[in-house]
């Protein structure tokens, strides 16, 4: 969530180089390396609106992220699911903890191991940032597609310093965002999914690794939901072109025995 309305691309742009300008000064020993990084429509959620800005107070991470789910598996592929603890503006599970605070357009995650990961599972495979539809209070907002209206400038996934570990990413968006009665400009999304990948020996979040990095937020308007975009059932479709075939066949029926 941002006040500015400077176009996405370019201050995504600025925001990246910025990052990687810090994670190189602050973090030579990093082995984070982001491998892709794209987008895909998934299945379209709407809602009513986006906030046109920020309260006129701070925000915390627990006022932007209610209703944000995040998936992991594990490395035995093990899966756990947790709910943003709105409290602490933070999600922790076995042997992993997630947080934020403030501006989610340019203050960082962090997922930092802070445990024993379960028997059997020395690290995580991956992670999947999911806001529930019809409980979530937030979109992911991106440097990617058009401009959904309240939705500023976007910040698209990038990391932010302070990297430790030896592995790369692979980052989807998933599941884009259209505001009813209107189609999804492909910049606004529900899902996030991190997959650990590449130079460690498991190429997993391992023991002892740690990740910062941004990835913006937009809030809804008050008493908005994510909801599945109606579209037609193939039965439906289907019983329906039946139905018109069957018209046809019967007209022409007709027509021949006049």
């Amino acid at each position: 969530m941002t006040h500015y309305s400077t176009s996405k691309l370019k201050i995504n742009a600025i925001l990246v180089a910025g990052l990687l300008v810090v994670t190189t000064a602050l973090n030579v020993h990093a082995a984070g390396i982001i491998n892709t990084l794209v987008a895909t429509p998934g299945t379209t959620h709407e809602t009513i609106g986006l906030q046109p800005s920020d309260p006129g107070m701070p925000v915390l991470g627990t006022d932007m992220n209610a209703g944000l789910q995040i998936n992991v598996q594990f490395i035995n592929g093990m899966m756990e699911s947790v709910n943003w603890d709105q409290s602490t503006g933070t999600a922790s599970g076995t042997g992993w903890q997630l947080g934020t605070t403030g501006d989610t357009l340019g203050n960082p995650w962090i997922l930092r191991q802070v445990g024993n990961f379960p028997t059997g599972a020395p690290g995580i495979d991956s992670m999947r940032l999911e806001f529930s539809a019809g409980a979530a209070n937030a979109v992911w907002d991106t440097g990617f597609g058009g401009n959904t209206p309240n939705s500023g400038a976007g910040s698209t996934f990038a990391l932010a310093g302070g990297q430790l570990g030896s592995w790369d990413v692979d980052v989807t968006y998933r599941d884009e965002i259209a505001l009813q009665g209107n189609t999804a400009q492909g910049d606004i999304f529900r899902e996030l999914k991190i997959d650990f990948v590449g130079n460690s020996s498991i190429g997993v979040f391992d023991i002892g690794d740690q990740m910062a990095f941004v990835a913006d937020t937009d809030l809804l308007v008050a008493g908005a939901v994510l909801g599945a975009q109606a579209v037609p059932e193939p039965t439906g479709l289907v019983l329906a072109l039946s139905a018109l075939v069957a018209l046809g066949w019967n007209f022409c029926r007709r027509q021949r025995t006049v």
